[in-house]
């Protein structure tokens, strides 16, 4: 019976391999060569040497070997590892695929160490995709620097002319490993980069492994998420995104969001300077313990689908600050507005470019009772818009922690679209604050609904960098202006009023102990048609009739006049502009009187 049974399963071996092939086992090959293509037979399985590899072998590419492929036409491996550590052929490792050559690596499974291809693994390991029609294809996740403790040592790939890198299934991932890890760096200085699978992110420096994207021209779409130093990062990571050209998309939905400074990561950067960056889902930067978090935005344009928060999302108890500067020609879109400080310490500086929340823009928002909100909006050029014109909430100045809005000089256009709240709570008060600069006046804050300052609230005018050069200054307008017990800071002898004007009101810091209406030039308290006899005696000089404080007596004055006509001090806030066919009779009169001044005045210069 031993003897049939035996002679069964020989028969049924046999007749199997007669008619079914089977697969090639994977082999896992060193490379033994210096210089060459990467397909040479200078490969060994630690017995053999002299092997060349197949599409179904693994090539571990080091022994400080240099190699290309050059010839147009499709190399397939099973994976490759570029600069490693294995005993056999270990070292660092540099491969150039170039001239239409396309490289597919086909046997990539799922998990870190079963990447597709992996660019520097415990040894420094470069790539180069270089020109048009060349590309590196890797059927599962593609790992950019991959070690345990190897903080000095990097990967690199480098797309030039063209060249294109993707991930079929699974995430691009620069810098992993547990203690230091070891860097990954991705620079397209002209090329493509496709993370294709729904679920697929781009994930740079884990660990204190500080690694780095940067992108010059071209196209990246990544399906998901972008971290920028991630959830596992530690003190030390300074992980950066950068992009001076071509166009950067992440995300499919709204969930796929942007986020730049996780875990205990220290100084994580994103750099934008010129091209198009498209972020799907939220841009979210600091979160966890993260500190000297920064955005620096100088150029380019950075569209969000839908909002935008500076200082996200922090440890219970920690302490963590992250900081966005807008200048130059920059321009951020944020389709559902934002928040600066939901949590922690958030700053906004914008000293240029266009600021475009279109939505509700809050400033000092808390969310969690353990992570007081700081939040700073600081404005001294550039244009600045919040807010949907819906007539809801365009900015919200500490809806429930600490906020200010400080607007610096005259170098700017500030539109809110919908109604201001400058509120003040038991976690903290807003601040509407105006700093001069030099030589400066203020630019005024342009509300298309309602103004609102609650008790407690703080209204700022700020001369610790310069002194007022004028006796008075618009500081805002709006439909309505509702003081509810506001507390005012400014120098002795200033003082503020609600009066008619603008879009409907405006509210006014001036010069004097006591309330006063600039175009009040007679000081009686009321601004009539004996304001008006003053400005048309002093018209062209200044001795009198200066409503604006700029020394000469002259239009702005009238118009001045104008929109204070029939207001007293005490009733400014409630009193209307004077109907049209009045005031258009009085500016007749006017225009006469200063053209019989003027022609007088030539005749005298004539005589």
């Amino acid at each position: 019976m031993r003897a049939s049974n035996a002679l069964v399963k020989f028969s049924f071996a046999a007749a199997l391999s007669a008619f079914v092939a089977l697969p090639a086992q994977a082999v896992t090959l060193y490379w033994q060569g210096t210089t060459g293509t990467l397909t040479d037979a200078s490969y060994s399985d630690g017995v053999t040497t002299g092997l060349a590899p197949t599409s179904a072998d693994v090539a571990f590419f080091g022994n400080n070997g240099v190699a290309s492929v050059a010839n147009p036409g499709t190399v397939e491996l099973s994976r490759l590892r570029i600069g490693h550590n294995e005993a056999t052929g270990g070292g660092t490792g540099e491969v150039t695929v170039s001239n239409g050559a396309v490289l597919n690596l086909l046997g990539g499974a799922a998990g870190t160490d079963n990447a597709g291809l992996t660019v520097g693994n415990s040894r420094n390991g470069t790539l180069v995709i270089d020109g048009a029609g060349t590309s590196v294809t890797s059927n599962r996740l593609i790992v950019i620097g991959n070690a345990n403790s190897q903080a000095t040592r990097t990967g690199t790939v480098r797309i030039t002319n063209g060249g294109s890198l993707t991930a079929t299934v699974g995430n691009i991932q620069l810098g992993y490993g547990s203690t230091n890890g070891q860097q990954g760096h991705l620079i397209v200085e002209n090329g493509t980069v496709s993370a294709m699978s729904g679920g697929a992110q781009l994930l740079i420096g884990d660990s204190t492994a500080t690694s780095s994207f940067t992108l010059n021209a071209g196209t990246v779409q990544i399906n998901a998420a972008v971290e920028v130093a991630t959830s596992n990062s530690k003190i030390g990571n300074a992980s950066s995104f950068t992009i001076t050209g071509g166009t950067f998309t992440n995300g499919l939905t709204t969930t796929n969001n942007f986020f730049v400074g996780r875990g205990a990561s220290t100084g994580a950067s994103l750099n934008i300077s010129g091209g198009q960056m498209n972020v799907a889902g939220r841009l979210l930067m600091g979160a966890g313990t993260a500190t000297g978090v920064v955005a620096n935005q100088s150029g380019g344009t950075l569209t969000i689908g839908n909002d935008f928060r500076v200082a996200d999302n922090a440890t219970a108890g920690a302490t963590t600050d992250s900081t966005y500067n807008l200048s130059g020609t920059g321009i951020l879109n944020s389709a559902n507005g934002g928040i600066i400080a939901r949590q922690g310490s958030g700053r906004f500086f914008q000293t240029g470019g266009q600021a475009n929340f279109n939505g509700a823009l809050s400033i000092g928002a808390r969310e969690t009772a353990a992570n007081p909100a700081n939040g700073l909006y600081k404005i001294s050029a550039g244009t600045f818009k919040a807010g949907a014109n819906t007539g809801g909430t365009g900015l919200s100045i500490a809806p429930n922690g600490v906020g200010e809005f400080r607007v610096v000089g005259d170098d700017s256009t500030i539109d809110v679209l919908g109604n201001l709240l400058v509120n003040s709570t038991e976690n903290g008060s807003g601040t509407l604050a105006f700093e001069f600069e030099t030589g400066d006046q203020l630019s005024q804050v342009n509300v298309a609904n309602a103004a609102t300052f609650s008790a407690g609230s703080k209204l700022v005018l700020d001369v610790a960098n310069a002194s007022p050069t004028q006796t008075s200054y618009d500081l805002l307008t709006a439909q309505t202006i509702t003081d509810l017990g506001l507390e005012f800071t400014a120098p002795v002898g200033w003082n503020f009023q609600i009066v008619s004007g603008g879009a409907g009101q405006i509210l006014r810091a001036f010069s004097g102990s006591t309330p006063t209406l600039p175009a009040d030039f007679n000081d009686d308290g009321f601004v009539n048609a004996a304001d008006l006899d003053i400005w048309k005696q002093a018209y062209g000089t200044t001795t009198a009739g200066d409503a604006n404080g700029d020394n000469v007596t002259d239009g702005a004055d009238f118009l001045a006049w104008q929109r204070q006509f029939g207001t007293t001090p005490v009733a400014a806030a409630a009193v209307a502009v004077p109907e049209p066919a009045t005031l258009s009779t009085i500016l007749v009169a006017s225009l006469i009187v200063a053209g019989s001044r003027r022609s007088t005045a030539a005749k005298r210069r004539l005589a």
